[in-house]
């Protein structure tokens, strides 16, 4: 039986360090877990074909060794690896809904050729630009069970979701669409409040990876238990205010 991973263990393998376990938050059982593995992390046995898992392997996962670690640094990816990195936060949504509902497109997407791959890869860059965004010293990332996060950005006068990738536990990567101005972006951003939306939101996300860093709370848990249920309740009321504001807006167009 093949064991599917629908969060690709080359990203969550970066939170790990040497000697400690990947530790991780359940909130359905209100309890953390540690794994000595990422072999079994957020992964399910038979979730869907070869030629799905062969079609995410060859598109979404062919980076090199030292891709993630020279993108922190700021070094431009060759386009492929640009691509392949776009595909893999437009994907991952898909990949989510197929572990928790048994329903996606991906069947649809495995049988994309490569010619369709790189126009859907370019359109995407046309809408929006992938930015890097680094935490101060003293904050870290969560990794969510949905891989990404969404984080609510200023469009001049209303809000636009932006799909971070945490990278690292102080660099992530963001999907932002180009009506944003970057550099208000970069002068306004609340870091504090990006960590927050890690943890993504009670509808979403049920698990989510500590940082190693974080490992000092390993003798007081209900410490950091208490830090992620307040991003969780923060995330949950802001996702709901703003898809309240969007339903208004569209109720506004529709009359």
């Amino acid at each position: 039986m093949r064991n599917n991973h629908y969060i690709s263990k080359f990203l969550t393998q970066r939170w790990r360090s040497p000697g400690l376990p990947l530790w991780h938050y359940d909130f359905s059982k209100k309890h953390f877990s540690d794994k000595h593995s990422v072999d079994r992390l957020f992964a399910r046995r038979n979730l869907w074909s070869d030629q799905i898992e062969n079609f995410l392997r060859d598109n979404t996962e062919n980076f090199s060794p030292t891709f993630l670690a020279n993108l922190e640094t700021g070094v431009q990816p060759a386009w492929d690896e640009y691509k392949a990195l776009f595909l893999l936060i437009l994907f991952q949504a898909a990949r989510v809904s197929h572990a928790q509902t048994g329903h996606s497109n991906l069947s649809t997407l495995s049988i994309f050729s490569s010619k369709k791959l790189e126009m859907l890869a370019v359109a995407a860059k046309q809408t929006r630009e992938l930015v890097g965004f680094r935490l101060p010293n003293d904050l870290r990332f969560f990794f969510p069970e949905t891989g990404i996060f969404p984080f609510p950005v200023d469009c001049g006068g209303y809000f636009e979701w932006m799909f971070a990738l945490p990278i690292s536990g102080r660099f992530c990567l963001g999907l932002v669409p180009q009506s944003v101005d970057l550099n208000l972006l970069r002068a306004q951003i609340s870091y504090p409040h990006l960590v927050a939306w890690s943890v993504g939101t009670s509808k979403a996300c049920g698990r989510v990876v500590i940082h190693p860093d974080f490992y000092s709370y390993k003798n007081s848990p209900q410490e950091l238990e208490s830090k992620i249920f307040e991003c969780r309740r923060f995330t949950d009321t802001q996702s709901s205010l703003i898809n309240q504001v969007h339903s208004l807006i569209d109720l506004g167009f529709s009359i």
